[in-house]
């Protein structure tokens, strides 16, 4: 046994190494392949649409084949003689010439050539669609039938899904009864449409089926029954069914409406248990049952009241409605007589109910009940708590937007509501005193401070109330950064300049004139001393915000100069300390006499400045330029030419550099600059007069 079985799994490793080097061929054909047809009645010429995809291109003059199943009937088997490509659309487009078909045993099909230009690539969606005109007849016996697709590129045929052809039914059944109590004799009306295969007549029978519960009679008289108006041949119970003939003569076309009216006393009886119940319907030309709507069948006779209220549930807290309820109340009974509504809100007094209740505010019972002749419901109530108003806020202090000095303020606030109210601000929970005020100390900071203030009563309506009140306690910083105290002036205009913090909102005066201040906090106000000698200058600075101010008095004093009409400088060769007017001041190299020029030098920038001109450096040239009151002098050095006033003049000492200082030829300098020059050979001196006028 074990040898055999060793055998059979060798022989079966074989097979699947041999399929897996030598795959068998695939077999191309269509895929996705279904169909339908309406309608799908036996006997029936149908409008066919099939579709499916195709798995290799169809070019133009290509050709689609679909075979037809035996059972079914094609108008020919002589090549489709009097078949029309107008009859046929692929994609939406007629074929380009007539179909060819055939009619024979196994041999029904339908060949159609592509329209001219259509070329269908690989996996395009292929849409069929073949009219009732072309005279494709259903079977004649009920059943699921398939298609097979076949093209000129993909010759192997290919079954499409199945698709049922069966009998036609009735439709539209709708089932009534004449009571809807339980355990009650009934009458019961009944109406339907024939199909396509309903054609009736008094050999053919209506088949009721009555749900479970429903008790027929042994007899049916036929007295009792109308079929379209008129008595049936015959009516019989069979357990729960009901089985009617046509009435004598009488024929139903198919796609008619037929009408079935049973008297209550023919003895139908509803079933005991309340509930929804219908029935099933056919003929014995259209087998198929069909369901029809369910009847409610109530209990006893009974009255009773449903209420509905708007909103259907409490939307606020605590039972609480916010929205006002409207309350209707609809009475229902099973008796058939007419009923009356009563209610009563509190202790009012009773009232016929007419209208729909609106709810006033407040806490409510609302009592209510229905009654008929014959039966009174017994009296209900409920309890409907109203809330529709808000809680009003007052805020009594501080004021919206008011502006305090102070780091605390006391908070004063009211509220009025007919409940009792949650009020939190910011977040936190307030406790009202015993005159129902809530007090608080609250805590400001520098700048805007914001308090969110709720009040939610027991249903939830919530108010809010916003309020800002703004603390400055700021002092301005006031620095001045010039004059300086006591500072000794000679001309009496003077420009004060000074920084403030914070520079927005402070407002700077100088001696009692507003000064604009700068996004940066600088200031700058020019004024003019009043007096010789002493002189205050008053600075104010205010923080609008706030209110504080501070203030600075500088003293300054005006003592004006008698201009001078010139300088006189004396030098002494080989010493750094020269006299200007009468002050000695020292000079980084001492003056000398050049042995070859028997020329006298000086530093450039001591001779230049002394009589208060300015001097420029070009350090890649070695050019120096020497501006005095519109005289201007460029010397470079080493070079015996130079500029004054524009023109070339010939130096007979050049500019020379000596101890990192550059030195330049005296007289030259001074006499173009409008100087004279003496010389004392004894003393070595040298005396510079230059005018200043």
């Amino acid at each position: 046994m074990k040898k055999h079985y060793k055998i059979g799994v060798i022989a079966i490793v074989l097979v699947a190494i041999f399929y897996s080097l030598f795959p068998a061929p695939r077999i191309r054909g269509v895929s996705n392949a279904s169909y339908d047809v309406t309608p799908n009645v036996i006997g029936f010429y149908g409008n066919f649409t099939i579709r499916f995809n195709v798995d290799s291109a169809i070019s133009a003059g290509g050709w689609i084949k679909i075979g037809f199943p035996n059972e079914f009937e094609l108008p020919c088997n002589c090549g489709g003689v009097g078949w029309s490509k107008s009859d046929f659309l692929i994609n939406g487009v007629h074929p380009a010439v007539d179909p060819d078909g055939n009619n024979g045993t196994n041999q029904k099909y339908v060949k159609l050539t592509l329209p001219t230009a259509m070329n269908l690539s690989r996996g395009a969606a292929i849409v069929i669609q073949i009219s009732e005109t072309a005279r494709i007849k259903n079977p004649d016996t009920p059943g699921l039938y398939s298609l097979k697709i076949s093209t000129s590129s993909e010759s192997t045929e290919v079954a499409t899904t199945l698709f049922e052809i069966g009998y036609s039914s009735i439709a539209n059944l709708s089932f009534s009864l004449s009571s809807n109590t339980v355990a009650s004799q009934t009458g019961v009306v009944i109406g339907f449409k024939t199909g396509l295969l309903g054609d009736l007549s008094q050999e053919n029978y209506i088949n009721v089926y009555f749900d479970e519960g429903f008790s027929l009679p042994a007899t049916v008289s036929t007295n009792k029954i109308k079929v379209n108006g008129y008595r049936p041949l015959e009516a019989r119970a069979m357990g729960r069914t009901m089985i009617i003939s046509l009435p004598k003569g009488m024929r139903i076309p198919s796609s008619s409406q037929v009408v079935v009216e049973i008297e209550q006393a023919a003895g139908i009886v509803n079933p005991s248990v309340a509930g929804l119940y219908g029935i099933y319907l056919n003929t014995d030309k259209e087998p198929k049952k069909v369901r029809s709507n369910l009847v409610e069948i109530r209990d006893r006779p009974f009255v009773k009241t449903e209420m509905i209220i708007t909103p259907e549930n409490p939307d606020g807290k605590n039972g609480f409605y916010r929205t006002q309820p409207i309350v209707v109340l609809l009475p229902q009974t099973n008796t058939g007589e007419q009923v009356e509504t009563y209610y009563q809100i509190d202790s009012q007094g009773e009232q016929l109910y007419s209208a729909p209740i609106y709810v006033p505010e407040g806490i409510h019972v609302l009592h209510f009940y229905s009654k008929s002749i014959s039966t009174k419901e017994e009296p209900r109530s409920i309890e409907l708590k109203v809330d529709l108003t808000y809680p009003a806020i007052k805020i009594i202090s501080p004021e919206n937007n008011s502006v305090l000095n102070q780091s605390k303020a006391s908070l004063k606030i009211i509220v009025s509501d007919e409940s009792p109210v949650e009020l939190t601000i910011n977040g936190k929970v307030a406790v009202p005193n015993e005159k129902g005020e809530y007090l608080r100390e609250i805590d400001l900071t520098e700048g805007e401070n914001e308090f969110t203030i709720i009040a939610e009563d027991l249903a939830g309506n919530s108010s809010e109330e916003k309020l800002k009140v703004f603390l400055y306690t700021i002092s301005p910083t006031v620095k001045i950064l010039s004059p300086a105290n006591f500072q000794v002036f000679s001309d009496p205009s003077v420009v004060v300049k000074g920084t403030v913090k914070p520079a927005n909102d402070t407002v700077i005066e100088v001696n009692g004139a507003e000064v604009s201040v700068g996004e940066d906090g600088i200031f700058e106000f020019a004024l003019t001393l009043e007096k010789e000698g002493k002189n205050v200058i008053n600075v104010s600075a205010k923080n609008r915000l706030s209110g504080k101010r501070v203030s600075i008095s500088i003293v300054v004093y005006y003592q004006p100069v008698v201009l001078k009409k010139e300088i006189v400088v004396i030098l002494t060769i080989g010493k750094k300390e020269a006299v200007v007017d009468g002050k000695t001041i020292f000079m980084d190299v001492a003056p000398y006499i050049d042995p070859t020029t028997n020329r006298t030098l000086v530093p450039l920038r001591f001779i230049s400045e002394v009589f208060g001109g300015e001097v420029a450096w070009d350090a890649q040239n070695k050019t120096i330029t020497i501006s005095i009151r519109g005289k201007s002098i460029i010397l470079q050095v080493g070079n015996l030419n130079a500029l004054v006033d524009g023109t070339f003049v010939k130096l007979e000492q050049p500019p020379i550099i000596k101890e990192g200082r550059t030195m330049v030829p005296l007289r030259f300098v001074s006499e173009s600059l409008g100087a004279q020059v003496g010389w004392d050979n004894t003393s070595k001196t040298i005396t510079i007069v230059f005018p200043l006028t």
